[in-house]
């Protein structure tokens, strides 16, 4: 039994923070009501705020969270406690999914339940940190960090067992306690960020150790709490954050030093992101058309507000999200996981290892479909018109969409939807008219655009240094080129004529393996070697880029190739900071968000700037730990190129946005 009028014991406060004086706290907590219901009390000023304000302690325990509620919570309650000494402990009960739900009944193996209730508390948490890290202030995710690191902020995480198939911990209820021995307890379904008591109808039922009548039950949830918290309660069970998982937060704010009483980090600007709030607007006004955004300004976060928006609306019931790799898909997986609305859909993904179109197709009610692009041919088959009227479909790296195979398979596929909406940095095709003119017919024109250039004076994206390095042709390259008029030669001779199109790849792919380009890029790296320290270097074919890999490997051991056949670890090595340097192709032109991300090579370009916008994006993101980041591009050049050469265009427009800064 806990003895109310002993004095605490566990009070943490850290420097210089001030004691709230009993008179004070008397005072602050004198006018605290039975009970708080939206509509006629304020939860927020009445309740939450002086009780944050002036306790030592914060018991709280809470069901149904993901990992954008943990973020808002916590933010919710850091912004109105004046001492960052005040310990904190949270009962978490993550949101199940339909898929997590159907795996733990089927686990009979108490070992294996587990191993995936501790992997399911730990994306939670995980999410989280991806979450801020997407944030721009440097501040908030240290500070978060720093506070679970420093167990100022403690989690745990429920699961219920006391019946088969249970569903998620839901309990709600809180204890606040103060340096002069008073405890206030309160149950109800209100929360403390600003959705849980502004936006939402709730109420709370409030209980002061001070009022004899309130007194029992201050005890019993004191008492309640701390057997769940001690993992002690029959038929729940109870996990701690994994070991691994607070070792990356350790990292991640073990920079932060908490400042004097008051102080506070800084919140995310949000005028800074208000383009998406544009872009939202404009697609939701026609339902039909394309986001022409910048790589790093959003494009997936807007897509995804969308979706939720008219899946809580009801104007949608089911959303299909189509592209092409498989890094990519991966990336919209984990966030539709993270997003509070479609986390509640049942997910199905149809791309790599996962072959799971069928399910949905037989029930697209109340569920999300990520498949690949090449995939859209059976759906097309498999989905009827009524199906479709209910469904919103989102093609990312829309350019994509365009080529000739899709073209002749697809045509007239999305009529009947309810909403159609394509997302890219740059959706045109070059040198594809018939392209161009189906991705319009089928998905719309381009209804919103948010370029680097307004991305980088708006600080969403980085700035960045342009280093061209130049490079002459050698005889051998000429000679190739003279090959190259010689094969066009002999193919019209034969009576198959080279298209134009035809004729430029061929040229430029002597141009993109050119014989001095090796030597150049062993200079450059001699002389920086700091280019190979989060890094990846873009080259034509994996053949060529074998005449690389000794300059590499002469700077760092640390480098990979990321080809085709290579495995997807590796760019989590990258991510991680356990690799330097990525050698690779094309794989990861397209959806990559690695924000440490310092420098991009490009040994190879396309003429178009899709390609070139797509890699220098890769690296222009800004880096939550590093906010005065400015990207390097290395970009090589042909000496003395004409001016209309498309090394010469790629130069200056590089150059003219390498000029740009913060406005």
């Amino acid at each position: 039994m806990l003895l109310l009028g002993r004095r605490s014991s566990n009070r943490l406060c850290m420097g210089a923070c001030a004691v709230s004086g009993s008179a004070e706290i008397d005072e602050g907590l004198r006018h605290l009501k039975d009970e708080y219901r939206s509509g006629t009390d304020a939860l927020d000023s009445g309740f939450f705020r002086p009780c944050l304000k002036l306790c030592n302690s914060y018991d709280r325990a809470v069901g149904y969270f993901t990992s954008h509620a943990l973020v808002a919570w916590a933010e919710g309650v850091i912004h109105i406690l004046e001492d960052p000494g005040v310990r904190i402990r949270l009962v978490i009960g993550p949101t199940l999914l339909p898929e997590d739900k159907a795996a733990l009944a089927g686990i009979s193996d108490e070992r294996v339940r587990t191993q995936y209730c501790q992997r399911l508390a730990d994306d939670l948490l995980k999410g989280s940190i991806a979450e801020l890290k997407r944030g721009s202030s440097t501040a908030r995710l240290e500070l978060f960090c720093w506070l679970i690191a420093n167990e100022r902020l403690q989690l745990r995480f429920a699961f219920p067992a006391h019946i088969e198939n249970a569903d998620s911990y839901h309990e709600k209820f809180g204890i606040f306690s103060f340096s002069n021995d008073r405890h206030v307890a309160f149950t109800g379904s209100a929360n403390e960020t600003i959705g849980g008591y502004r936006k939402n109808f709730e109420y709370v039922d409030v209980f002061r150790s001070w009022v004899s009548e309130d007194r029992r039950r201050v005890i019993s949830k004191i008492e309640k709490f701390k057997d769940t918290w001690a993992g002690v309660v029959p038929g729940l069970k109870i996990r701690h954050p994994s070991s691994s998982v607070i070792a990356e937060i350790k990292a991640l704010g073990g920079t932060y030093r908490p400042t004097a009483k008051g102080s506070k980090p800084p919140l995310e600007p949000e005028n800074r992101w208000r383009h998406q709030d544009h872009a939202i607007e404009a697609f939701l006004t026609s339902r039909r058309g394309i986001l022409e955004m910048a790589t790093g300004t959003g494009k997936t976060r807007t897509a995804l507000r969308i979706a939720s928006r008219l899946v809580s609306s009801s104007e949608v019931n089911g959303l299909i999200v189509s592209t092409e790799g498989t890094d990519l898909l991966d990336q919209w997986s984990l966030e539709v996981r993270n997003s509070p609305t479609l986390r509640e859909l049942v997910l199905y993904r149809h791309y790599s290892d996962y072959h799971e179109l069928g399910r949905f197709t037989l029930s697209p009610q109340r569920s999300v479909l990520l498949c690949s692009r090449y995939a859209l041919p059976q759906l097309k088959k498999a989905l009827s018109d009524n199906d479709k009227s209910d469904l919103l479909i989102v093609h990312d790296e829309v350019h994509g969409f365009g080529s000739a195979g899709l073209r002749a398979r697809l045509s007239g596929f999305h009529n009947g939807f309810a909403a159609v909406l394509g997302l890219s940095a740059t959706p045109e095709r070059d040198y594809d008219e018939e392209g161009n003119d189906f991705i319009e017919r089928e998905i719309g024109t381009v209804c919103f655009t948010f370029g680097l250039k307004k991305a980088i004076e708006n600080g969403i994206l980085c700035p960045f240094e342009y280093v061209p390095i130049e490079y002459d042709l050698t005889d051998g390259d000429r000679r190739r080129l003279q090959q190259v008029y010689g094969r066009k030669a002999a193919a019209e001779a034969s009576g198959q004529p080279w298209s134009d199109e035809k004729l430029y790849r061929e040229i430029s792919m002597v141009y993109k393996t050119a014989e001095l380009k090796p030597q150049r890029f062993r200079e450059l790296v001699n002389e920086r070697p700091d280019l190979l320290k989060a890094a990846i270097a873009f080259v034509e074919t994996k053949d060529y880029a074998e005449n690389f890999l000794d300059a590499v490997a002469s700077i760092t051991s640390a480098y990979s190739t990321y080809f085709d056949t290579d495995p997807q670890a590796r760019l989590k090595e990258l991510s991680r900071g356990e690799l330097d340097c990525l050698i690779c192709c094309k794989r990861l032109s397209e959806g990559v968000d690695i924000q440490h991300l310092q420098n991009v090579i490009l040994v190879s370009s396309d003429r178009a700037k899709l390609r070139t916008i797509q890699r220098i994006g890769r690296t222009l993101r800004r880096d939550p730990h590093n906010p005065e980041k400015v990207a390097t591009v290395v970009d090589f050049v042909l000496k003395a190129a004409p001016a209309d050469h498309s090394d010469s265009e790629r130069r200056r427009w590089l150059e003219e946005l390498s000029q740009i800064r913060l406005s």
